[in-house]
């Protein structure tokens, strides 16, 4: 006789009740996935509403959103897509025209030899950093990457290794065991806060270290490839002084050694230039891109000279089954389309230009210790107890994010003392945003003083 259910079965099924969202996040969620609280119903343009109808002017999207919320075209392409029934295949087995199609969309954006170049797909940052690293260190044969201290590359053992701080290694002594070996470490040149004397000269500084380290420490031949971010994004947003790649780019050079260009947050058009080694003209030998790049789906993709990826053996490479995920190509190519259509690149750089002046205007008026820098549309305020200390005033910087929030802005808290507030908005912002989001700002320092 087939099992029956009544009204006295239910009872053995837990009953679930109707609990906020945040609620059930806490329940459900682990508590070290951190959340704001903030619950979100809609999204539209540089806008987000959360589930009582409230609107946030969003100050963080760019960092995964170039094109805005629920741009039309990229709903079409996507939704498109889907309807054919070809969301995803294993690489493995078969291959769709979508991988060459992003391939060629992004070389339109990039000089030789990366023009030239091959490249390989991933699904998430840390993914692709990792991938960059295997690629650099077969075709070269060597073992040692060096990185820079303060880096934020990802979130698993290798790009954790290649992130030596205690923000992102955590804590826990348990923590260093994450650490890989392979793996050597120099400062990053911060002229606010130096490594070396007083900043001033702080990219012919570290420049100079890692030509000590090159000399006296780890031999040029065991080095696969130098990894660098052009901004330190949760080292709170820090921008090396001008010069400072040229010479790290001619060091590489010289010695034989790829550079490996970290972009998968500073590229696709958020700090004014396509991808912002383009501020110092440097090019790297390796380029990895992510995030805004294909906006809601994972997927990320390095481009590398053709002469390291041809040496790099199919016997040597491990994937993942999503890798070149047809619906995350699809997203990127209009994403890069929609950027070139809509001049967004340029939009950065002129609504980046005024972002940075209303902060250092607002900084003035308010009286406030602290710095501002960035590139563009990435753009952030240190805020420090006092100029002479530079101690970093992580209370108030936390207490400022959270009334903004209250009055309807989205801003980011980053930097090893999360005393930095950041800007990353979408590439779409006006100047008129920008002039909403600060005034909000103003009265939530005001509120908080």
């Amino acid at each position: 006789m087939p099992p029956t259910t009544s009204r006295t079965d239910r009872p053995l099924v837990a009953k679930v009740t109707r609990s906020p969202a945040s609620e059930l996040d806490r329940s459900n969620i682990a508590g070290a996935f951190a959340t704001s609280g903030l619950v979100l119903k809609r999204a539209q343009g540089v806008y987000v509403e959360d589930e009582k109808g409230k609107k946030y002017l969003d100050m963080t999207a760019g960092g995964t959103t170039a094109v805005g919320y629920s741009h039309p075209r990229l709903t079409k392409a996507l939704v498109s897509q889907v309807s054919r029934g070809i969301d995803h295949i294993d690489r493995q087995t078969m291959i769709t025209e979508k991988a060459s199609e992003l391939t060629d969309e992004l070389k339109t954006f990039v000089p030789n030899p990366l023009a030239k170049g091959k490249a390989v797909f991933g699904h998430s940052g840390s993914d692709i950093i990792e991938k960059a690293i295997r690629l650099v260190r077969f075709s070269k044969s060597r073992p040692v990457i060096v990185s820079y201290y303060s880096a934020h590359h990802g979130a698993n053992a290798t790009a954790l290794s290649a992130s030596p701080t205690l923000k992102e290694m955590g804590t826990n002594a348990l923590s260093r065991f994450f650490n890989l070996p392979g793996f050597m470490h120099m400062p990053f040149p911060d002229s606010y806060r130096p490594w070396f004397a007083d900043g001033s000269e702080a990219g012919d500084d570290c420049l100079a270290f890692l030509e000590r380290l090159l000399s006296s420490v780890v031999s040029p031949r065991l080095v696969a490839g130098v990894l660098v971010e052009p901004i330190l994004s949760l080292g709170g947003n820090v921008v090396p002084p001008d010069g400072y790649f040229q010479g790290l780019a001619k060091i590489c050079r010289e010695n034989d050694i790829p550079l490996i260009g970290d972009e998968v947050l500073t590229g696709i058009g958020k700090t004014g230039r396509m991808f912002a080694l383009e501020h110092w003209g440097v090019w790297p030998d390796v380029l990895c891109a992510g995030k805004a790049l294909s906006g809601p789906l994972p997927l990320t993709m390095l481009l590398a000279r053709e002469d390291l990826a041809d040496k790099w053996e199919p016997r040597d490479y491990v994937g993942i089954s999503k890798d070149a995920y047809i619906l995350g190509c699809v997203a990127a190519v209009e994403i890069l389309r929609i950027v070139r259509d809509e001049r967004l690149v340029d939009n950065a750089s002129r609504v980046g230009s005024h972002l940075e002046a209303r902060l250092k205007d607002m900084v003035d008026d308010l009286g406030l210790d602290g710095d501002v820098r960035g590139k563009g549309l990435m753009m952030a305020l240190e805020l420090v107890e006092s100029e002479k200390t530079k101690a970093p005033d992580s209370l108030r910087a936390r207490s400022v994010v959270r009334e903004a929030r209250r009055r309807g802005l989205v801003v980011g808290l980053t930097g090893t003392w999360e005393n930095v507030i950041r800007f990353l908005p979408s590439l779409t912002i006006s100047e008129r945003n920008v002039d909403d989001a600060i005034d909000i700002l103003v009265r939530s320092f005001r509120a908080t003083s």
